[in-house]
This record gives C-alpha cells, structure tokens and sequence, in this order.
C-alpha cells in the first residue's frame, strides 16, 4: 500500500496491522494545523459514529515508524544509509557544479524508475545523514508521484507541505521517538549534548524532538 498523503476514502494500514479509513484532511481553524479524520477499522479507537481525529504530523510518522520497525536493526546511531538502501535508493553524490547551491536531491530515473537520493559531500556528516533521511521521506511518502524531482537548497522552506512532511520523516528515522523516550534524562544522556552525540544528529534536531514529545517546555 502506497503511504503518500492521506486522501477521503483511502485505507491505510498501520505498521501494527490496524486498519484506518481515512474520511477527510483538513485543518484546525484557529491554528492552520493540518488533521486527518478517520475510522480504525479494527472497532477498537472508533465507531462508525465516534471517528477519531489526529494532526496530520502524526499520522505521517506512522509511515518512519513503519520503515524502522522493518529495517532498524535498533543499534544508535540509525544506519540512514542501511535503511535507504534496503527500502530499494541508490545513493549517489551531487556533482560538484551543484554542490554550491544543494544539500540533496531526489529524482526516479526515468529508464529504470529507481529511486535516486544525492547527498552533497562537502556537508558534514550530521547534515548528510539529515540529507539522505529527507530524501528518503520525498520517495516513501509518496511526493515523486507528483514530479519525479526534488531539489532541497539551503533555505528552510516552511510553507511547502511536502517538504515539511520530508522533514518530519527524517526527524522520526534518526531520532526515533521510543528510543530518545527511553534515554532521555538516563544515567549518561543527561543533556541535548549526549543525545545527539548518541544518535549522531545535531543539538537543535534533539531539542526539537524533545519539545514535540512533551519531554521539555517550548519554553
């Protein structure tokens, strides 16, 4: 089953096995929040009048969790590089007249319809494993349906939804969130510092993630 964005009428099956029928994505009105609307299937969640609704952020990282469950050999750091093989990528390096202007790029070779990532290798280590993790979350999300081409500069682009997506795929493949629960606040990861040191990503990456897992305050 193809995981890309949500639609009215989709099944989608959950990586545990759950089967959720997708009624609707909308938006909160107040905050801008994307939200699905759907039924679990299985009676356990939902009935056919009690749908449930969730942030579309978290119904799209069911999609990371998934991929680990299938091809995490739960060793830190995540081998990005393991994983995207196995999910079918070649991984080849940007050439270097495009180096200047881009961290990665996606692209489906138009012969053999594989999936292509491009990390650029002048980067540090920590932005080409974030790279290859985007990249990755363009094909499995399903966004090289829609152009078979993604080129990601060095800007931050907050407004493109695809490209959010993208990133949030790649927050969950390298910060899994059931590991960093674990680990955070344990005997030798006492500080943003350790975890990120511990799952090879940089400081800010781990202060996010811990924000949106409740672990710290926003503030």
């Amino acid at each position: 089953m193809n995981k890309s964005i949500p639609k009215c009428g989709e099944v989608f099956k959950h990586f545990k096995g759950n089967l959720y029928k997708i009624i609707a994505v909308g938006h909160h009105s107040e905050t801008k929040e994307k939200l699905v609307v759907y039924f679990d299937l299985s009676g356990k969640n939902s009935s056919s009048e009690d749908p449930c609704i969730r942030p579309l952020e978290m119904f799209m990282s069911e999609v990371a969790k998934e991929i680990l469950y299938r091809y995490w050999d739960l060793l830190l750091p995540v081998k990005v590089d393991d994983i995207a093989n196995r999910c079918g990528a070649c991984i080849l390096p940007l050439d270097d007249s495009l180096c200047m202007n881009y961290s990665g790029m996606t692209a489906i070779d138009e012969i053999s319809g594989k999936k292509i990532i491009y990390y650029n290798p002048t980067e540090s280590e920590i932005r080409q494993r974030f790279t290859l993790a985007h990249e990755l979350g363009h094909h499995l999300l399903g966004h090289t349906r829609y152009k078979n081409e993604f080129r990601d500069d060095f800007k931050d682009d907050f407004d493109n939804l695809f490209e959010i997506e993208a990133t949030q795929f790649a927050a969950e493949i390298l910060v899994p969130s059931g590991a960093i629960l674990r680990l955070a606040g344990s005997k030798g990861c006492r500080t943003e510092y350790d975890l990120a040191v511990l799952f090879n990503v940089s400081i800010e990456a781990i202060h996010w993630k811990l924000i949106n897992l409740g672990i710290i305050d926003s503030n």
